[in-house]
């Protein structure tokens, strides 16, 4: 009986230590994937951060977008004045749209041709 609680014994120390080593092995594995984690965690606050300074800044280039926008409208409103008051003088004095330059040239040097061989009336 002896023998056997000895037996016994030694079989429950071996397994102790056995639990022992896999108790420090898992420990060792928590504290790796805690360090992990940590690092991790850091990483996302770096990254959470420098997003935060990206959306800072793009609210502030879509303010300036906003403000540009109102400024083109402004200079387009402009535009558009200017163009009514160029189709008015073009009702007005004909419609030069038609013609390019080369043919008010051709006009022109027909006309002064006429006037330098023809002989006009004064009526």
């Amino acid at each position: 009986m002896l023998n056997d609680l000895m037996e016994k014994r030694k079989k429950v120390l071996t397994e102790s230590e056995q639990h022992k080593n896999k108790r420090n092995e898992l420990n060792a594995t928590a504290s790796k994937s805690a360090r992990e984690r940590n690092s991790l965690n850091n990483q996302t606050r770096e990254f959470v951060e420098e997003a935060q300074k990206n959306k800072d800044l793009r609210d502030k280039y879509n303010q300036e977008v906003i403000a540009l926008k109102a400024e083109r409208n402004d200079f387009n409103n402009k535009a558009n004045v200017l163009f009514e008051d160029i189709e008015a003088f073009k009702k007005e004095h004909g419609n030069l749209k038609n013609r390019g330059i080369k043919e008010l040239q051709k006009q022109i040097e027909y006309m002064e041709y006429r006037q330098q061989t023809e002989v006009f009336t004064y009526r």
